[in-house]
């Protein structure tokens, strides 16, 4: 665990130099698109609560834009694609999050020598580890578009990838709603499909500065009704 103390001279450096370290350490995790299009049940199941809510959100329109307007609905009215966005944030979050310390800590390092963290300072951790743990998720390593749906998780933990507060992460509303939003517009308009019909297996300890566009998974977007050509749209994730 890196430790970085309260910046008190106002300048901001510290902070932005950390922010930048972290942002070079992207873990190399499938993302939600791409577990949804490589497995039909997945897509089946969010197909059918987007178009079933959607028709009674926005009857006669179906429009997903509307749902813009009220944020908040987002979640409340669609659990399994809110259950399926945080799955795929709990698999590829990055692996050194900024937080701050809500009390007085002590670390102990492998020397036996200490030190503290004081309530109120920034610290940055390394949270691959609690989300990867099997004791913690049952089968940690697979995505499950349904996870965050059941009794005992009704609520992501507050160590996701969006940190505690829009004070901290100015990402939050994109994580929370038009993540979502964006996930209902895509599947309302298009079937997708893929050649590569299995995830490919990747080490969730590992992690690089960039994607590799060599892993990217071909996505082809077709607009229900259309004729499948060979030309379609065709996406990478």
């Amino acid at each position: 665990m890196s430790y970085v103390q309260e910046n008190h001279s106002g300048d901001g450096k510290a902070r932005v130099s950390v922010l930048s370290a972290a942002l070079e350490l992207v873990e190399q995790c499938l993302p939600l698109h791409e577990q949804a299009v490589l497995d039909a049940n997945v897509q089946g199941c969010l197909w059918a609560e987007i178009d079933t809510t959607l028709e009674k959100l926005c009857p006669g329109d179906s429009n997903a834009t509307l749902l813009y307007n009220n944020p908040d609905s987002i979640s409340e009215n669609f659990p399994l694609v809110a259950s399926a966005v945080t799955e795929s944030l709990r698999l590829c979050m990055l692996p050194a999050s900024l937080r701050i310390a809500s009390a007085d800590i002590k670390f102990q390092a492998d020397d036996e020598s200490t030190f503290a963290v004081r309530c109120s300072e920034m610290m940055m951790g390394d949270l691959r580890l609690y989300h990867h743990d099997d004791k913690v998720y049952l089968e940690a390593s697979t995505f499950k578009v349904d996870r965050f749906l059941s009794a005992g998780l009704a609520q992501p933990p507050k160590i996701m990838t969006w940190g505690d507060g829009v004070h901290i992460c100015k990402g939050r509303f994109f994580v929370q709603h038009i993540m979502k939003l964006w996930l209902i517009m895509l599947l309302q308009k298009y079937d997708c499909t893929s050649p590569i019909m299995s995830v490919p297996g990747i080490d969730p300890s590992s992690w690089n500065a960039i994607a590799d566009p060599i892993s990217d998974v071909p996505v082809f977007l077709l607009h229900w009704g259309e004729i499948y050509l060979n030309t379609g749209l065709c996406m990478t994730f």
